[in-house]
């Protein structure tokens, strides 16, 4: 068993009041240089900045990775994705090559040459495999019927085996429809017409589920949905109400789950059934959830998500998945059961990005080891807003 394991970097909320949650210890500290790492105020912490705007010939909030819920490093982690770019992680992050797909790609979670997209032509219907290092592209279906074909409006990640992915089709006579799509066999598995409010649709990580968020221009905010199908886009289920930003993820008994970040809590939904998990508690005034974006791109880690709180906490961490007890504390949606979650969280550190506008937001996401956190900042609106990674030693 190859599965790397990090150790628990300490119990630090909600039980311990030592760290005073959004307080960065050094405000002043310099924006820092271009591929020079550095240690932080976290303990077995590393920090580089991976990208820089006239070394990736980008104007200022381009040059950086693209969003929490994606993975941007390779299967061997050799390789991250960031401003357009493939850069070496064995080489301190130097630039190696252009992407020549569109911004729906995805890396292949097997072989760590491959890369899934959507071809950077005109009509962008085709779905191809492009090889990193020979640059061969393979046209794997060309969606005749589409003129736009997206990987689920740009959250339609390919499942750990690589067998499938969720497509969204979208046609001049507007007719778009969401698509299950089998890569392996070359088999459209089933395809439905998209809610009026559709805004994304993605497959779990295992392929077992399919979630459909409808919350897109909704006239009122009670009608905001997310829905999950089975992997076949049947049998929907609604399970929950107002869905805020999340990511797929494991929890600590290895079941697929969808977490999600709402100040002051995260939570988690299972898939199997719907149940509700509460993380830390409500009543924390310091809690290190804030607002932001959540990433469970830790598939090599199972049981943890990462966050970026995008508020006045700045904070970057992990939160343990887990249930405290199999007592129900609450009902939700349709009655659905509401359980105490654990209370581990681990500070990873700080973004220090001033969040004034949409590009400088952390947007967090972490590599499949769990052992590289990479986000974005413009230091305090000192600096340029770039990608930075996080490393533990482990």
């Amino acid at each position: 068993d190859n599965t790397p394991v990090l150790p628990e970097l300490g119990l630090r909320y909600p039980e311990s009041k030592t760290m005073v949650y959004g307080q960065d210890p050094t405000p002043n500290m310099a924006e820092p240089d271009y591929l020079d790492p550095q240690a932080t105020d976290v303990p077995g912490m590393t920090l580089t900045r991976i990208t820089e705007n006239n070394a990736f010939d980008l104007p200022d909030g381009q040059a950086r990775h693209g969003y929490s819920t994606g993975q941007i490093f390779n299967a061997d982690e050799t390789l991250v994705d960031a401003g357009n770019r493939i850069l070496d992680v064995t080489d301190n992050y130097a630039i190696v090559k252009e992407v020549p797909l569109s911004l729906e790609r995805s890396w292949s979670n097997i072989n760590p040459d491959i890369m899934y997209g959507i071809d950077n032509t005109r009509p962008k219907s085709q779905f191809v495999r492009w090889n990193v290092k020979t640059g061969q592209k393979q046209i794997l279906r060309n969606f005749v019927d589409y003129d736009l074909l997206t990987m689920g409006n740009y959250k339609g990640q390919i499942t750990l085996d690589d067998s499938k992915v969720v497509l969204t089709g979208e046609n001049p006579a507007g007719l778009d429809v969401i698509i299950a799509y089998d890569i392996a066999n070359d088999e459209i598995i089933n395809e439905i017409s998209q809610d009026q409010y559709y805004k994304w649709a993605g497959y779990s990580p295992k392929g077992d589920w399919i979630v459909v968020y409808n919350n897109n221009n909704v006239p009122d905010q009670s009608m905001k949905r997310a829905v999950r199908y089975d992997p076949d886009l049947t049998n929907p289920m609604e399970f929950t109400e107002f869905p805020r930003h999340g990511d797929f993820a494991f929890d600590d008994n290895g079941e697929e789950v969808f977490a999600m970040i709402s100040y002051p809590e995260i939570y988690y939904f299972r898939l199997r059934d719907g149940a509700k998990v509460i993380l830390g508690s409500t009543s924390v005034p310091d809690s290190p959830a804030g607002n932001g974006h959540v990433s469970g791109r830790a598939t090599n880690r199972p049981g943890y998500v990462y966050i970026s709180s995008s508020d006045r906490r700045k904070l970057l961490g992990v939160y343990k998945l887990g249930i405290a007890s199999n007592e129900i504390i609450g009902r939700h949606l349709n009655g659905l059961p509401v359980y105490q979650g654990i209370s581990y969280y681990e500070h990873w550190g700080y973004s220090r990005s001033s969040t004034v506008d949409y590009d400088s937001h952390p947007k967090a996401t972490v590599s499949p080891s769990g052992t590289r956190f990479v986000f974005t900042t413009d230091w305090y609106g000192r600096g340029q807003t770039n990608s930075y990674v996080l490393e533990y030693d482990r």
